[in-house]
């Protein structure tokens, strides 16, 4: 009879040592939560899914601004009088600014060069028109790959862990579109005309501080797009999630995504200012690359937080770890 090599007698310690640790509730809960969430991103290749999703941000970022603030500039000039091309580019430079809270590290021609490409959209031709389309969608088709790796339990919406037709993906990508520039241009017109108009009706929002201008400064603090940033999490998981995830859960991956953006971004900082020399590195390149680095490390957290939520959601609805779920099935 054979003796165990070593490399079998490794897993088998381990094994040990962590049945010990999850003897008592705060060991097994600890465990399980810290071996969800980090492990489960490895296990799902996590890193592969945030690099392609690094790379259809890039690819997306331009013509999903460009589609979300023509379609939000028709439809203000729609619901009011007005021109559609100057509500489309005010949209622009708003949009600019929410989008510069997520990545900051764009140059500053990018609001001008932009604009630029909004004013000549008119020229595009059929084929450009569906180019751009397809384009905006693709980090929502890398997301929907994603999702249906790490989403894929007893109370799946299907059988498989395959992500939606491509054909259906993208009509549910546009009926998102259009859901998310609804609530923006809502949102802009409760902020603006409805609180005036409730401040002629109750004067007491003026005594409270309740104005425009003040909500502007809100806004201008980062509050405002950590709000758009937190709903925008809890749509995206509802729609693309293959399971049925609890809103609260949601929200609470939309906190720590947003949260996590702050603390990434702090220490990405102090990495370029102390520590690394990107010119030297990528030589005229060293721009781009700052961005599409961010841009995956970015896309990471977002993963990290998705895990966050399903380990979230199992424990509640099945009171289950990754771990003990494992064990069982050995």
């Amino acid at each position: 009879m054979n003796a165990p090599s070593s490399n079998d007698a490794k897993p088998k310690v381990w094994h040990e040592l962590r049945d010990r640790l999850v003897e008592n509730r705060f060991g097994r809960e600890t465990y399980g939560v810290l071996d969800g969430i980090i492990g489960g991103y490895m296990r799902d290749h996590g890193l592969m899914y945030a690099g392609a999703m690094a790379f259809f941000m890039l690819l997306s970022l331009i013509p999903l601004v460009v589609l979300f603030a023509s379609l939000a500039g028709y439809l203000v000039s729609f619901l009011a009088e007005g021109d559609s091309q100057h509500n489309t580019q005010a949209f622009v430079g708003e949009l600019v600014s929410y989008v510069r809270e997520l990545i900051p590290y764009l140059s500053e021609s990018f609001e001008k060069d932009l604009s630029r490409m909004v004013s000549v959209r008119g020229q595009l031709g059929v084929v450009s028109g569906m180019a751009l389309l397809v384009a905006a969608s693709q980090v929502f088709r890398a997301i929907e790959f994603a999702f249906a790796r790490i989403f894929h339990g007893p109370g799946s919406r299907r059988a498989t862990s395959k992500p939606r037709h491509a054909v259906l993906s993208k009509l549910v990508f546009g009926a998102f579109i259009f859901a998310v520039v609804g609530i923006f241009v809502a949102s802009k017109w409760v902020l603006g005309d409805l609180l005036v108009l409730a401040q002629s009706h109750w004067p007491f929002l003026i005594r409270l501080g309740l104005n425009p201008e003040t909500l502007t400064n809100i806004g201008s603090a980062g509050l405002f797009s950590g709000f758009l940033t937190v709903v925008g999490y809890t749509i995206i998981l509802k729609i693309f999630a293959l399971e049925h995830i609890h809103s609260r859960f949601c929200m609470v991956g939309g906190l720590m995504f947003w949260a996590g953006v702050q603390i990434v971004h702090r220490g990405f900082d102090i990495y370029l200012s102390d520590f690394a020399e990107m010119g030297a590195l990528y030589g005229g390149l060293s721009a781009l690359m700052t961005v599409v680095i961010w841009m995956f490390l970015m896309a990471t957290t977002f993963l990290v937080s998705a895990q966050a939520v399903r380990v979230m959601h199992k424990r509640a609805v099945r009171n289950i770890y990754d771990f003990e779920e494992s064990r069982a099935a050995s």
